[in-house]
């Protein structure tokens, strides 16, 4: 009895806005809204289908993680394993699923999970969680700071819906991970430029200051809010540029701060950086092929992953953009609404569009060129580097049954080279390219695995144009320097001008997966070797591509040219006109030589 008067006086204090003083006026402090009974149906059938996955004995959800899984900060791949990400996500749909069993298991993944966050303010990973139960954050390759963030969001909002039935030491422990998380947070200060986490960091320090009342804190998110809303105004649009994920997961993270914040210009700034996240996703959205075109800044797929298709529909409100409202969204906790303006752009592409966008504050700032037209979409950006998440060069064709791409890839040991440095200058279907390799830049990953002096080993370099179908690879014409296909209403020809890399004897060959079919420039395969950029006078793959609604004829490109000059190269064609790097050199120093000229 005096447990359940407990409950009922936390829910009064939360409705009302009275827990914790003043800070009701900033943040709404409510109990979620109560699912309706078809979304609880929906949220207990998902659990039940992750019960195979529930280990009773750690007390947290197992998950086998693949060798092909991402492992920046991690190596342990091929093996089941206690994700605590993935567990603070369950604990929440535990918690929503208002089912007593599940409740007493999503405590026991709140206990189990605050236990592994790192709670000494001395140490440099303090409020941070490793990616497993089964590592600490000391064994891991490089401890990744978002997990404050990410648990971060998932403990305050489980706190804030479900503190009426948390038991009362649970409740304290959780308000003390999430203190630890905020602080984190902001000793990292994440600045504007890293999108989803800027956003996300800032819904925490703000709602936690406000939820347990922390002058000094709440001064620190009301700074880093009018920080991201001045800066991503000025950008018009988001620094992680165009992603079909984090473009995603920054408007969730929008989409939760509109949800708590109450007051009134905090709300605006939010609103607005809301809105320009689905202007530029109704930009760059190509409803023929259903993909959203290029470039993008970070994507975790070529093609876009299917969960994107119930996302667009629950926010178009039941305007038939791809199909009927799903049975629950996956992020059923927050509703998504297209401004209305912008729905027609992800039914039809009436005409063909070009949009121009500059992604960056400063000089010579990376700008993305997009063609939309029926047939096809191509989207290119004037540098950027060819990590296995970048795509500075990607084209759609096809329909949306069955979408075709056309992937630019630098591959060291067939796995992606960051070091890879692209330029492109693009007018509608055609396109000036030229790739250099940085001395300093990322092997795998962009920062944390550098190359030092230039020196790296590979038993296998090559520059790839990959096509996402086999199926293609018939027809695939090879043409001395040059290659062309026509598939569906799309015909594409690409002429290299210049294949250079040191003394080494390239040689052009095509071929296929079971995935892809492909064209390779090949720089070496054999024997692993070691490589020096620092010794190669001159390293430049230069390119020209047109696309195309009739065939190209052989004839098309022959007016290209290619002019050396120390250190670099001038490529032109028509309008365009590109300038490159030549010659290996730090990234700094070939982003400063790249320019392109560009033409609407």
């Amino acid at each position: 009895m005096h447990t359940m008067k407990l409950r009922m006086l936390f829910l009064l204090l939360v409705q009302f806005g009275w827990l914790g003083g003043a800070q009701g006026q900033k943040i709404r402090l409510k109990s979620v809204e109560r699912l309706t009974a078809a979304d609880r149906l929906a949220v207990m059938e998902s659990l039940k289908k992750d019960d195979d996955a529930w280990d009773d004995a750690v007390g947290l959800p197992k998950k086998f993680i693949p060798s092909t899984a991402n492992h920046y900060h991690s190596a342990r791949l091929n093996q089941t394993l206690h994700p605590l990400r993935d567990a603070a996500n369950y604990a929440s749909r535990l918690l929503d699923s208002n089912d007593p069993a599940y409740r007493q298991r999503a405590f026991r993944v709140i206990e189990r999970l605050l236990s592994r966050q790192d709670g000494d303010p001395a140490s440099p990973t303090f409020g941070v969680w490793p990616y497993y139960d089964e590592e600490s954050l000391k064994q891991m390759a490089a401890p990744d700071y978002n997990w404050a963030d990410f648990i971060g969001v998932a403990l305050l909002e489980d706190y804030l819906n479900h503190g009426d039935v948390l038991p009362t030491e649970l409740r304290e422990a959780m308000k003390k991970g999430i203190l630890q998380a905020a602080k984190a947070i902001v000793k990292r200060d994440v600045k504007p430029g890293y999108t989803n986490i800027a956003i996300m960091g800032t819904f925490v320090t703000y709602v936690a200051s406000h939820l347990f009342d922390l002058p000094e804190m709440q001064a620190y998110a009301d700074m880093r809010l009018k920080r991201f809303y001045d800066f991503t105004m000025n950008l018009n649009g988001f620094a992680e540029y165009n992603s079909p994920t984090y473009t995603r997961v920054a408007l969730n993270e929008l989409a939760r701060m509109k949800k708590y914040l109450l007051d009134p210009e905090a709300l605006r700034m939010t609103e607005a950086c809301y809105r320009l996240g689905w202007q530029g996703l109704a930009a760059h959205f190509h409803p023929p092929t259903g993909q959203l075109a290029g470039p993008h800044s970070r994507s975790y797929s070529t093609l876009l992953r299917s969960d994107f298709y119930p996302f667009l529909a629950s926010a178009s409100q039941g305007q038939g953009v791809y199909g009927t409202i799903p049975k629950i969204a996956s992020d059923y906790r927050l509703p998504h609404r297209i401004p209305a303006e912008l729905v027609g752009r992800f039914r039809v592409l009436s005409q063909p569009a070009v949009t121009i966008d500059t992604f960056g504050l400063g000089q010579n700032s990376p700008v993305g060129y997009t063609y939309l037209r029926p047939e096809y979409c191509l989207g290119t950006v004037s540098r950027g580097t060819l990590w296995e998440q970048s795509r500075p060069f990607i084209a759609y064709w096809g329909t949306v049954e069955q979408p075709r791409y056309l992937r630019v890839r630098l591959l060291h040991d067939f796995v992606d080279f960051c070091a890879g440095n692209l330029f492109t200058a693009q007018k509608e279907g055609q396109t000036l390219s030229g790739l250099c390799l940085a001395t300093n830049g990322g092997d795998y990953h962009p920062s944390l695995d550098r190359l030092k002096d230039g020196r790296f080993e590979a038993a296998d370099l090559r520059l790839r144009f990959e096509i996402s179908d086999p199926r293609l690879l018939e027809k695939l014409t090879l043409d001395g320097p040059a290659f062309s296909f026509t598939d569906d209403r799309v015909s594409v020809r690409v002429k290299m001008l210049q294949a250079k890399f040191g003394d080494y004897a390239i040689r052009v060959e095509k071929g296929q997966d079971a995935k892809t079919s492909y064209v390779d420039w090949i720089i070496h395969a054999g024997a692993k070797r070691a490589f020096n950029l620092t010794e190669l006078a001159e390293v430049l793959f230069a390119w020209a591509t047109a696309f195309s609604t009739s065939p190209v004829p052989e004839t098309a490109l022959t007016t290209t040219q290619l002019v050396p000059e120390a250190g670099a190269a001038t490529l032109r064609w028509g309008d365009l006109t590109l300038r490159v790097p030549a010659k290996p050199d730090t990234e700094a120093q070939l982003q400063a030589v790249g320019n392109p000229s560009l033409t609407k």
